[in-house]
């Protein structure tokens, strides 16, 4: 059917306008979106696995760095231990006197009514020295273990033995001091005997 508007153009009703809008299409969009999100949900999860895989690999190589670190140390250690034993020996082996020479020198040292029982070196200072002194680390001591025996005089021959002892003039030269330490009273049969001790400090070379 035809319609025909008499009216004037000012009264006349006005059509709406149609807005003429793209067509979007939402299924591509939706895809493109999630995709992209999965996408970077894979690289995420991918980059992870691969810092926790570097990280591992790097704490093995801190672990064995350590051991190896470790390994040198003790191996420095022993190295050292070899070194100083060696340096003794060499000390020992370039001191300056002869072992035959100084029991020459306590042979020549011996006195009347004195005899020695034992003779040792140690780095194990006096424990009660008569002379008080404050002894250095790693002092080396010729000790000397006798005993005198005589009518009343026991301790004038032991004074004596002392006094040749640090009279010798070798004595002289390998100690810094010479002392008794312990000087003990005994019966032995119808004997006085008087057991005494006496400690020689090496000099330091």
């Amino acid at each position: 059917m035809i319609e025909i508007n008499f009216l004037p153009e000012e009264l006349r009703q006005k059509e709406a306008l149609k807005a003429a809008l793209p067509e979007i299409p939402i299924k591509k969009t939706l895809f493109i979106v999630f995709g992209g999100v999965f996408g970077l949900q894979l690289f995420f999860t991918l980059f992870t696995f691969y810092l926790r895989f570097d990280m591992t690999i790097v704490a093995k190589q801190i672990q064995g760095l350590k051991e190896s670190s470790g390994e040198i140390t003790r191996q420095k250690s022993e190295t050292i231990g070899i070194h100083n034993r060696v340096k003794e020996s060499r000390q020992l082996a370039a001191r300056e006197f002869y072992w035959a020479l100084l029991l020459n020198g306590l042979s020549n040292s011996m006195t009347q009514g004195v005899w020695l029982r034992a003779l040792r070196v140690t780095e194990e200072g006096p424990g009660k020295p008569l002379k008080q002194e404050k002894e250095p680390a790693k002092a080396r001591y010729l000790v000397l273990e006798g005993s005198a025996v005589g009518s009343g005089q026991e301790t004038a021959f032991i004074g004596k033995f002392l006094k040749q002892l640090k009279d010798n003039p070798l004595f002289i030269n390998l100690f810094q001091d010479i002392s008794p330490t312990h000087i003990n009273q005994r019966r032995l049969k119808e004997f006085d005997v008087y057991d005494f001790t006496i400690y020689c400090k090496f000099r330091k070379n």
